[in-house]
């Protein structure tokens, strides 16, 4: 079994926990299941049921992670290729004797699911620890096959149904131990015809654990540059140059060993 199985099969129980601890579905009064809703299995339904259909998995487009984090841990540094995010879709029903029951059950349901914005830590298991990135929970939006049109496929009538869509990584992320990152880079260049004229240009650089500080400007007197995700920057200058790094308020740091 590959990995995507694993972590799709984890990603099935932690939704049965998660909803049987918060809608709350006590196990000796519904069945939870992830079958496919046809003729031949709604006629074997003889208790309380609700069914999680997953019928699409694919990649998101809205909402996509791809990229290289630098991680620090006792002095120790590691890189991580992170994975595409991907969107896997349900189509959620209940099935019960009563169709006031069925009624309640999924407006229980929905109302979980409205103010839910993830899958909470304490229900994620196997696979989807360490993901290093939410499970995502959302009601699904008209922007795939709408789940009305797949009734006539199963063969059975029409019913109240919801969409849910959880968006999270297709895998772990890839993780390899790197050397620490450079705090201060020296390039110098000569003329083979001219030896004595040459071009010196030194860079500094360091880490700014200020979470506003990611993606923006730094800023010295020497030149700029933008701080990485990691919160890592490299920027010409010397060390003990004035850096400034525009957030509001603007993070005032200095450069280079003179950092540490």
């Amino acid at each position: 079994m590959g990995q995507t199985d694993e972590m799709l099969s984890s990603l099935d129980q932690s939704l049965e926990d998660f909803l049987r601890s918060e809608v709350p579905l006590r196990p000796e009064d519904v069945d939870v299941v992830f079958a496919t809703p046809d003729k031949e299995w709604s006629g074997r339904v003889t208790r309380s049921t609700v069914n999680l259909f997953m019928f699409d998995v694919r990649r998101s487009v809205n909402r996509s992670v791809t990229a290289m984090t630098t991680k620090e841990s006792n002095g120790s540094f590691s890189r991580s290729r992170l994975a595409p995010l991907i969107k896997v879709r349900y189509l959620v029903t209940v099935w019960t004797k009563e169709a006031g029951d069925e009624h309640r059950v999924l407006g229980d349901l929905l109302s979980l699911i409205a103010l839910s914005t993830e899958i909470p830590n304490q229900f994620l298991i196997g696979d989807l620890e360490g993901l290093g990135y939410p499970a995502q929970l959302m009601l699904g939006l008209e922007d795939g096959r709408p789940t009305n049109d797949m009734w006539g496929p199963l063969g059975v009538p029409p019913r109240a149904s919801l969409e849910l869509a959880v968006v999270l990584p297709a895998r772990r992320p890839l993780d390899r131990n790197v050397p620490a990152p450079p705090e201060d880079v020296s390039l110098g260049v000569s003329d083979q015809n001219e030896p004595t004229r040459t071009s010196y240009r030194r860079r500094v650089g360091g880490m700014i654990e200020d979470p506003a500080a990611k993606g923006a400007r730094i800023i010295g007197p020497r030149g700029s540059s933008i701080v990485e995700e990691d919160g890592h920057y490299l920027v010409s200058g010397e060390p003990g140059d004035d850096l400034v790094v525009e957030t509001e308020p603007p993070i005032h740091v200095v450069a280079g060993p003179a950092n540490e």
